[in-house]
């Protein structure tokens, strides 16, 4: 078992620029710089919901400032909808890998109570002796607007074919 930074240290001496810079800074530094790169949302959780920390994107996202680490995630979903989430933490908690690689779909609802439809990962880690998890929202509103433009486009389509068919039979 490695000890903690030595895969950082590693890396700092692998790579050009990087010598001189203790492991467990590296990773720090590493770990800020992918969160705030994200176009995705990335929000922190305690196993029991409360936020202990969020990107950039999740503020743009959930339209809020770093005033929402303390709070919990299900102010961040609708109503309706709490008591599932709720559920699900619970069974994370006695699972950490319920969800692994898996992508679930739901609603999000952002601090000015507008709701979107969100793609969400949620992951388990441990950081010392404490658990984690790590959620990744993405915004599918975009994508469900070319969903519907495709089905609606389809549509129009499958009337135009039956359009013209009929009027081929008819010439017939």
């Amino acid at each position: 078992m490695s000890a903690p930074g030595q895969d950082a240290d590693a890396a700092a001496r692998a790579a050009p620029g990087l010598q001189g810079i203790e492991g467990t800074t590296l990773s720090a530094e590493l770990a800020g710089a992918i969160m705030a790169a994200s176009l995705d949302a990335i929000l922190t959780l305690t196993p029991e919901g409360q936020i202990v920390d969020l990107n950039r994107a999740a503020e743009r996202l959930y339209k809020v400032g770093r005033s929402a680490i303390g709070e919990p995630l299900t102010a961040f979903i609708p109503p309706r909808d709490r008591q599932v989430w709720e559920e699900l933490l619970a069974r994370l908690r006695d699972d950490p890998s319920h969800l692994r690689d898996r992508r679930i779909e739901g609603t999000g609802r952002r601090a000015d109570e507008s709701e979107f439809p969100l793609e969400a990962s949620i992951n388990s880690l441990k950081a010392g002796e404490h658990q984690f998890f790590v959620a990744r929202n993405s915004d599918l509103t975009t994508e469900a607007r070319r969903a519907a433009s495709r089905a609606s486009a389809s549509r129009r389509s499958a009337t135009l074919r039956s359009v013209m068919s009929r009027t081929k039979a008819t010439k017939n």
